[in-house]
């Protein structure tokens, strides 16, 4: 065979084997698609038949049903006696743990889910705590903030206007509705509230700050009027112009109809920080001389409860509440806890040991 006799016939071999190449090519991909449509609508099947999955009980938040509205006192408000009466409804028959700044409290809301406590305040701003518990552990937690403060009684009876005879038939004859609401409006101008943060501008008229939630709130004033008292190591009375940018103030008041507190008594102070202060339900394990494990029972966390001075334990099992002592705890007992949180361990200034769980 002569090489220009061969060459057409070996290029035709060639271009055989190229198109049976690209045919055995081709059906394979195809075949890989028409594999890949398949697995995805089987799979678009048995997402559409199954079920979605229900997330385990672990991961699942409980949901409270409940909550805890107060009656007194109102938050940031300033009030002018101590002891001082909480009082408030929750879900009946619940255990209520009240914390105040120096003392602690549990009690249980009565059938009509009532519940209140006396309690000490201190001069100055005070948080309370007031947390309630349900039968399966589950918590609502209020925080409140209000003033204590006994020298501004005297501007509190002093700001509240007394009706003349004029206002008094113009009442008589109004409208019984309009009346009501008026009423209402200055019931809660007559309330007086507070604000405080660190001074970020001073006008003549008016004082700006960044309250702790990082807003910036207005209080008017008239500065001749105003009771200004610096604390430190004394309380000494000072002019408005020894008001520093930066200072951190209590400044208590009455709202007026714009909602802007209009400033009495200014407090120049430290700034003020939350105590961190909270209650926890749970379960007495491995009592020890000097200390228990605390099981909880929302998130079966365990904490430890070291005894201390400053530590006082209570027990409600009997007819009245009685302090007891940190060796009287028992395995199994149920109680509530209040004190501050420290990773793994509770600095508790409270223990009550109480009957059972809060039911319904």
């Amino acid at each position: 065979m002569t090489i220009s006799g061969g060459l057409p016939k070996l290029l035709r071999h060639l271009s055989m084997r190229k198109e049976v190449l690209f045919a055995i090519l081709a059906g394979v991909t195809l075949g890989l698609i028409l594999a890949f449509g398949v697995w995805r609508a089987n799979l678009a099947l048995r997402s559409k038949d199954s079920p979605p999955e229900e997330p385990s009980e672990e991961t699942q938040p409980q949901e409270a049903t409940f909550g805890i509205t107060l009656a007194a006192p109102n938050d940031f408000e300033v009030v002018s006696q101590s002891p001082f009466l909480i009082s408030g409804i929750t879900k009946p028959e619940l255990f209520v743990a009240i914390s105040g700044v120096e003392e602690d409290f549990v009690v249980k809301s009565d059938v009509e889910g009532e519940f209140k406590q006396e309690i000490t305040l201190i001069e100055g701003v005070n948080e309370i705590t007031i947390t309630a518990f349900d039968a399966d552990g589950v918590t609502i937690e209020k925080r409140l903030l209000i003033a204590y403060s006994t020298e501004f009684a005297k501007q509190v009876e002093a700001s509240i206007p007394s009706p003349t005879q004029t206002e008094e038939e113009t009442a008589t004859e109004a409208n019984e509705v309009r009346e009501k609401v008026q009423e209402k409006v200055n019931e809660a101008m007559r309330v007086p509230k507070f604000v405080m943060g660190s001074v970020t501008d001073k006008l003549a008229g008016t004082i700006e700050l960044r309250d702790l939630e990082g807003e910036i709130r207005q209080v008017s004033l008239s500065p001749d009027e105003a009771v200004f008292v610096k604390i430190a190591k004394t309380r000494t009375e000072v002019k408005f112009a020894d008001l520093a940018i930066g200072d951190f103030i209590v400044a208590m008041g009455f709202a007026n109809g714009n909602g802007v507190l209009e400033g009495k008594r200014i407090l120049i102070t430290t700034e003020f920080e939350t105590s961190g202060r909270e209650a926890i339900l749970g379960t007495v394990l491995d009592p020890k001389k000097a200390e228990f494990t605390l099981k909880t029972v929302n998130d079966a966390d365990e904490l430890l409860i070291k005894n201390s001075e400053e530590l006082t334990i209570f027990s409600q099992l009997g007819d009245e509440e009685e302090e007891i002592d940190f060796a009287d705890l028992e395995e199994d007992q149920q109680v509530i806890a209040l004190g501050v949180k420290d990773d793994a361990n509770f600095v508790a200034r409270t223990v009550v040991v109480v009957a059972e769980f809060p039911s319904l």
